[in-house]
């Protein structure tokens, strides 16, 4: 179809306008007098972000959930591996979950670290055969984050850190 014929067959929709008459353009919608006043209402709920960007960076709870029953399911008490074998195994379900969440918001990788670390002193405060879940300050300083680090944990938390950075 050439321009010309395709200029013509628009006309009509020119003439008539859309939607019962009225055309809805950009410049309707930002010169509108409440524009300004919605968007200013969605600043002050953000705490200062802008209204709509927020929401890109959400995870959906229901995805959040699954995660922590995968996390929960890899980390149970009477599993029975070693740690080296669980880490490995819950690597590559973080690394995975990572590479499709990336963009999220810090603190979800941070909330979702700090929970799988507490899984993990569960695991071996289970392992030295004592009682309890693991959630006393005593565990975390006989397993530090270092060495839950160290022993090859992926951390979401840090990884999200270096995908922010500029390239």
């Amino acid at each position: 179809m050439s321009c010309r014929r395709r200029a013509l067959s628009a006309r009509p929709a020119l003439d008539n306008g859309v939607k019962g008459g009225k055309w809805f353009s950009l410049m309707d919608k930002v010169f509108a007098p409440a524009t300004p006043a919605v968007a200013w209402t969605k600043v002050r709920a953000n705490k200062g972000a802008a209204g709509e960007a927020r929401l890109r960076h959400g995870v959906r709870k229901k995805s959040l959930d699954m995660l922590k029953d995968a996390i929960r399911a890899k980390t149970r008490r009477t599993r029975g591996h070693s740690l080296g074998v669980v880490i490995v195994d819950l690597n590559r379900t973080l690394r995975g979950w990572f590479a499709y969440f990336k963009q999220a918001h810090p603190r979800t990788f941070s909330k979702l670290d700090q929970m799988t670390r507490r899984r993990l002193r569960d695991l071996l405060r289970k392992q030295d055969k004592r009682p309890g879940l693991g959630l006393c300050r005593a565990d975390h300083q006989h397993w530090p984050n270092a060495f839950v680090a160290d022993a090859g944990l992926f951390a979401l938390h840090a990884a999200g850190a270096s995908a922010r950075q500029p390239r």
